[in-house]
């Protein structure tokens, strides 16, 4: 479960930097136990509870991804600033050379 680790690190990290308690979090969406689960990396969430926990701490899914980005080896965040940037600068030659 190397994924449900990072992804519940990450998302542990944006709750107490936001000061969200556990029960907070966890709303009604899921019990406490699942979600410190989850941040512990001991089990994962299903999609909908997942995006249901992002919103009860208010975090967006980009705030989510840049999060993540820092907690994982993959570094996919930047990659899809650089294509971002390539095609708001109609840059192909970059494209064209990889």
């Amino acid at each position: 479960m190397e994924n449900s680790k990072t992804y519940g690190s990450a998302y542990k990290e944006l709750r107490l930097s936001k000061k969200f308690t556990l029960k907070e979090a966890a709303g009604t969406s899921i019990s406490i136990g699942q979600l410190s689960n989850f941040e512990n990396g001991k089990s994962i969430l299903r999609v909908d509870s997942f995006f249901s926990v992002l919103k009860n701490i208010n975090v967006t899914n980009l705030e989510f991804e840049v999060s993540l980005d820092k907690h994982s080896e993959i570094k996919a965040f930047p990659y899809n600033v650089d294509l971002s940037d390539i095609y708001l600068t109609r840059n192909t030659d970059v494209i064209l050379k990889s």
